[in-house]
């Protein structure tokens, strides 16, 4: 009788060892996988809306980088020759400047050019190897009809997010504007 009776305590010592059902291990398994998958998944998202956030943010600076450029460019021009579509769409810009001869430049004047490349939306800077600017999707150059002001507007590519559109006006100081389109 008495080694019945130690079998029995044995066996209830080992039922109240403590451990978990499998029922509870499946139940704490399952809360884990939708917690991870919740995390993931916020995680995925933060990502995405950064790397758009950045993407915006490099477009805006490119459109700056731009308007200020060629607004800065135009305000020293004495002469300019502007060559647009019809819509005012930029192809060239050419600018002079007429200045006294001195020992770095000999001749006074200088002549350089922007222009826009549609295909690679870029703007160059006196030839296609000198990008200044990027992901630009339009650039125009409108005159007023006093001839007194070019209304600049970049517009940003689409690839990158929602396009942004800066828009200025420069003071045009010199009578010497030849416009062809």
């Amino acid at each position: 009788l008495m080694i019945v009776i130690k079998h029995k305590n044995i066996h209830n010592a080992k039922s109240n060892t403590g451990g978990f059902t499998l029922l509870e291990l499946m139940i704490a398994v399952a809360v884990w996988i939708i917690l991870l998958t919740g995390a993931s998944r916020l995680l995925w998202y933060s990502t995405n809306v950064a790397t758009g956030l950045i993407a915006q943010q490099e477009a805006l600076e490119n459109a700056r980088v731009a308007i200020d450029a060629l607004s800065i460019n135009i305000k020293m021009a004495d002469g300019i020759t502007l060559n647009t579509h019809s819509d005012g769409t930029l192809i060239q810009v050419e600018l002079r400047q007429i200045r006294p001869a001195t020992h770095e430049n000999p001749g006074g004047s200088r002549s350089y050019a922007f222009s826009y490349a549609r295909g690679s939306n870029t703007l160059n800077f006196s030839g296609p190897g000198n990008q200044i600017a990027y992901h630009l999707s339009a650039i125009k150059l409108i005159l007023s009809d006093d001839h007194e002001l070019i209304h600049i507007t970049v517009t940003t590519c689409e690839s990158l997010g929602e396009p942004i559109t800066l828009t200025t006006s420069v003071d045009i100081r010199y009578k010497n504007l030849t416009i062809r389109r």
